[in-house]
Protein backbone atom coordinates (compact mmCIF):
# COMPACT_ATOMS: atom_id res chain seq x y z
CA UNK A 1 0.00 0.00 0.00
CA UNK A 2 2.87 2.39 0.51
CA UNK A 3 4.19 1.68 -3.03
CA UNK A 4 0.93 2.48 -4.34
CA UNK A 5 0.38 5.42 -2.70
CA UNK A 6 4.04 6.71 -3.37
CA UNK A 7 3.20 5.72 -7.18
CA UNK A 8 0.34 8.02 -7.24
CA UNK A 9 1.46 10.89 -5.28
CA UNK A 10 5.45 10.83 -7.23
CA UNK A 11 6.16 8.43 -9.71
CA UNK A 12 3.38 8.43 -11.98
CA UNK A 13 2.23 10.57 -14.82
CA UNK A 14 -1.79 11.29 -14.60
CA UNK A 15 -1.51 9.28 -18.29
CA UNK A 16 -0.04 6.14 -16.27
CA UNK A 17 -1.73 6.57 -13.19
CA UNK A 18 -5.34 6.09 -15.30
CA UNK A 19 -4.02 3.21 -16.84
CA UNK A 20 -2.82 1.79 -13.56
CA UNK A 21 -6.41 2.36 -12.04
CA UNK A 22 -8.35 0.75 -14.93
CA UNK A 23 -5.93 -2.26 -14.54
CA UNK A 24 -6.47 -2.69 -10.52
CA UNK A 25 -10.17 -1.64 -11.18
CA UNK A 26 -10.64 -4.07 -14.24
CA UNK A 27 -8.42 -6.51 -12.86
CA UNK A 28 -6.76 -6.67 -16.00
CA UNK A 29 -3.18 -6.05 -16.67
CA UNK A 30 -3.52 -5.51 -20.32
CA UNK A 31 -4.16 -1.57 -19.70
CA UNK A 32 -0.70 -1.78 -18.53
CA UNK A 33 1.17 -3.18 -20.99
CA UNK A 34 2.90 -0.44 -21.99
CA UNK A 35 4.07 1.07 -18.62
CA UNK A 36 7.36 0.85 -17.41
CA UNK A 37 8.11 -2.46 -15.29
CA UNK A 38 7.59 -1.55 -12.28
CA UNK A 39 4.01 -0.53 -12.98
CA UNK A 40 3.42 -4.24 -13.71
CA UNK A 41 5.46 -5.36 -10.56
CA UNK A 42 2.78 -3.54 -8.31
CA UNK A 43 -0.35 -5.17 -10.30
CA UNK A 44 1.08 -8.44 -9.62
CA UNK A 45 2.00 -7.77 -6.23
CA UNK A 46 -1.18 -7.18 -5.77
CA UNK A 47 -2.76 -10.32 -7.70
CA UNK A 48 -0.45 -12.58 -5.77
CA UNK A 49 -1.51 -10.71 -2.00
CA UNK A 50 -5.24 -11.24 -3.36
CA UNK A 51 -3.94 -15.41 -4.25
CA UNK A 52 -2.70 -15.27 -1.07
CA UNK A 53 -5.81 -14.32 1.29
CA UNK A 54 -8.07 -16.86 -1.20
CA UNK A 55 -5.70 -19.57 -0.70
CA UNK A 56 -5.54 -19.20 3.03
CA UNK A 57 -9.51 -18.92 3.17
CA UNK A 58 -9.84 -21.85 0.65
CA UNK A 59 -11.56 -24.34 3.36
CA UNK A 60 -14.58 -21.78 4.46
CA UNK A 61 -16.69 -21.95 1.46
CA UNK A 62 -16.46 -18.18 0.96
CA UNK A 63 -13.80 -17.73 -1.24
CA UNK A 64 -15.80 -16.03 -3.79
CA UNK A 65 -17.62 -13.54 -1.63
CA UNK A 66 -14.34 -12.74 -0.18
CA UNK A 67 -12.43 -12.24 -3.38
CA UNK A 68 -15.38 -10.22 -4.78
CA UNK A 69 -15.08 -7.79 -1.96
CA UNK A 70 -11.66 -7.56 -2.06
CA UNK A 71 -11.45 -6.33 -5.37
CA UNK A 72 -14.28 -3.86 -5.18
CA UNK A 73 -12.56 -2.28 -2.11
CA UNK A 74 -9.22 -2.02 -3.88
CA UNK A 75 -10.95 -0.34 -7.09
CA UNK A 76 -12.43 2.27 -4.49
CA UNK A 77 -8.91 2.47 -2.95
CA UNK A 78 -7.32 2.99 -6.59
CA UNK A 79 -10.68 5.40 -7.32
CA UNK A 80 -9.67 7.51 -4.02
CA UNK A 81 -5.68 7.95 -5.48
CA UNK A 82 -6.76 8.97 -8.81
CA UNK A 83 -9.20 11.28 -7.54
CA UNK A 84 -6.22 12.67 -5.55
CA UNK A 85 -3.66 12.71 -8.54
CA UNK A 86 -5.77 14.31 -10.88
CA UNK A 87 -6.62 17.41 -7.92
CA UNK A 88 -2.97 17.85 -7.73
CA UNK A 89 -2.34 17.74 -11.71
CA UNK A 90 -5.42 20.40 -11.94
CA UNK A 91 -4.43 22.62 -9.12
CA UNK A 92 -7.86 22.24 -7.31
CA UNK A 93 -8.23 22.39 -3.99
CA UNK A 94 -11.59 20.62 -3.10
CA UNK A 95 -14.08 21.45 -0.15
CA UNK A 96 -13.53 19.74 3.01
CA UNK A 97 -16.92 17.39 2.32
CA UNK A 98 -15.13 16.25 -1.04
CA UNK A 99 -11.67 15.79 0.87
CA UNK A 100 -13.34 13.34 3.45
CA UNK A 101 -15.20 11.17 0.63
CA UNK A 102 -11.60 10.49 -1.06
CA UNK A 103 -9.68 10.65 1.75
CA UNK A 104 -12.07 7.49 3.06
CA UNK A 105 -11.02 5.50 0.09
CA UNK A 106 -6.63 6.38 0.37
CA UNK A 107 -6.42 5.82 4.16
CA UNK A 108 -6.90 2.40 3.13
CA UNK A 109 -9.15 2.14 6.19
CA UNK A 110 -11.42 0.03 4.18
CA UNK A 111 -9.23 -2.27 2.49
CA UNK A 112 -6.82 -3.04 5.69
CA UNK A 113 -10.43 -4.20 7.60
CA UNK A 114 -11.71 -6.51 4.61
CA UNK A 115 -8.14 -8.32 4.58
CA UNK A 116 -8.38 -9.09 8.49
CA UNK A 117 -12.12 -9.97 8.21
CA UNK A 118 -11.24 -12.24 5.02
CA UNK A 119 -8.24 -14.49 6.97
CA UNK A 120 -9.94 -16.33 9.12
CA UNK A 121 -12.89 -17.32 10.92
CA UNK A 122 -14.17 -14.10 10.36
CA UNK A 123 -14.98 -14.51 6.35
CA UNK A 124 -18.67 -15.02 6.54
CA UNK A 125 -21.35 -14.36 4.75
CA UNK A 126 -23.07 -12.46 7.27
CA UNK A 127 -19.69 -10.46 8.41
CA UNK A 128 -18.77 -9.18 4.70
CA UNK A 129 -22.46 -8.38 3.86
CA UNK A 130 -22.81 -6.19 6.97
CA UNK A 131 -19.25 -4.24 6.45
CA UNK A 132 -20.68 -3.94 2.96
CA UNK A 133 -23.50 -1.53 4.04
CA UNK A 134 -21.60 0.44 6.48
CA UNK A 135 -19.28 1.63 3.62
CA UNK A 136 -19.88 5.14 2.40
CA UNK A 137 -19.55 5.77 -1.40
CA UNK A 138 -4.33 16.18 -2.66
CA UNK A 139 -4.55 18.99 -0.67
CA UNK A 140 -4.63 18.90 3.24
CA UNK A 141 -7.61 18.24 5.24
CA UNK A 142 -6.74 21.98 6.86
CA UNK A 143 -6.83 23.33 3.54
CA UNK A 144 -9.92 21.90 1.90
CA UNK A 145 -11.59 23.24 5.32
CA UNK A 146 -10.01 26.75 5.25
CA UNK A 147 -11.01 26.44 1.58
CA UNK A 148 -14.62 26.00 2.04
CA UNK A 149 -15.88 27.58 5.15
CA UNK A 150 -13.54 30.81 4.88
CA UNK A 151 -11.01 29.54 8.11
CA UNK A 152 -7.57 30.46 9.27
CA UNK A 153 -5.76 27.45 9.58
CA UNK A 154 -6.08 27.85 13.83
CA UNK A 155 -9.84 27.82 13.04
CA UNK A 156 -10.13 24.65 10.73
CA UNK A 157 -7.92 22.79 13.20
CA UNK A 158 -10.23 23.57 16.22
CA UNK A 159 -13.30 22.39 13.78
CA UNK A 160 -11.62 19.39 12.49
CA UNK A 161 -10.66 18.65 16.05
CA UNK A 162 -14.36 19.02 16.72
CA UNK A 163 -15.25 16.70 13.96
CA UNK A 164 -12.35 14.02 14.69
CA UNK A 165 -14.10 14.16 18.31
CA UNK A 166 -17.92 13.61 16.84
CA UNK A 167 -16.96 10.65 14.86
CA UNK A 168 -15.10 8.74 17.53
CA UNK A 169 -18.60 9.28 19.71
CA UNK A 170 -20.65 7.88 16.68
CA UNK A 171 -17.71 4.92 16.32
CA UNK A 172 -18.22 4.37 20.27
CA UNK A 173 -21.82 4.11 20.50
CA UNK A 174 -21.71 1.26 17.27
CA UNK A 175 -18.93 -0.51 19.02
CA UNK A 176 -21.23 -1.26 21.90
CA UNK A 177 -24.58 -1.09 19.75
CA UNK A 178 -22.96 -4.03 17.57
CA UNK A 179 -20.87 -6.07 20.54
CA UNK A 180 -23.39 -8.26 20.94
CA UNK A 181 -24.30 -9.23 17.16
CA UNK A 182 -20.97 -9.15 15.13
CA UNK A 183 -17.69 -10.68 16.05
CA UNK A 184 -15.70 -8.57 18.67
CA UNK A 185 -12.41 -9.25 17.12
CA UNK A 186 -13.54 -7.02 13.99
CA UNK A 187 -14.73 -4.64 16.34
CA UNK A 188 -11.58 -4.44 17.92
CA UNK A 189 -9.66 -4.39 14.41
CA UNK A 190 -12.21 -1.38 12.75
CA UNK A 191 -11.52 0.56 16.30
CA UNK A 192 -7.57 -0.37 16.45
CA UNK A 193 -7.29 0.91 13.22
CA UNK A 194 -8.74 4.60 14.04
CA UNK A 195 -6.65 4.40 16.71
CA UNK A 196 -3.36 3.97 15.22
CA UNK A 197 -4.53 6.78 12.40
CA UNK A 198 -5.42 9.29 15.40
CA UNK A 199 -1.55 8.07 16.68
CA UNK A 200 -0.14 9.00 13.02
CA UNK A 201 -1.56 11.76 13.01
CA UNK A 202 -2.06 13.60 15.74
CA UNK A 203 -1.80 17.31 16.21
CA UNK A 204 -1.98 17.24 12.49
CA UNK A 205 1.23 15.31 12.28
CA UNK A 206 2.95 13.22 9.87
CA UNK A 207 4.60 10.19 11.52
CA UNK A 208 5.19 8.58 7.99
CA UNK A 209 6.35 11.18 6.56
CA UNK A 210 8.53 12.40 9.53
CA UNK A 211 10.25 8.94 10.77
CA UNK A 212 11.61 11.51 13.43
CA UNK A 213 8.59 12.11 15.38
CA UNK A 214 8.84 8.11 15.84
CA UNK A 215 11.94 7.99 17.61
CA UNK A 216 10.70 8.74 21.28
CA UNK A 217 7.39 6.25 20.96
CA UNK A 218 10.03 3.44 19.42
CA UNK A 219 12.62 4.42 22.34
CA UNK A 220 9.33 4.06 25.14
CA UNK A 221 8.91 1.03 23.52
CA UNK A 222 11.78 -1.18 22.47
CA UNK A 223 14.57 0.11 24.40
CA UNK A 224 13.42 1.93 27.37
CA UNK A 225 13.07 -0.27 30.94
CA UNK A 226 9.63 -0.31 32.53
CA UNK A 227 10.01 0.08 36.06
CA UNK A 228 7.53 -1.96 38.34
Amino acid sequence: MTIVDDTYDVYGTIKELELLTQAIQRWDISYIESLPEYFKAIFNSIVELLDEIIELNAGNGESDLVLQCLKQTLSHYAQGYIDEARWCHEGYIPTYDEYKVVASATTAYQTLTIMFIALGEFATKETLHWFEQQREHAASAVECCMKQYGFSEEEAHEFIKKDINNYWKDMNEEYLKLIEYIPRPILDCIVNLARICEFLYTNFGDKITDCALFKDHIMALLLDPVVV
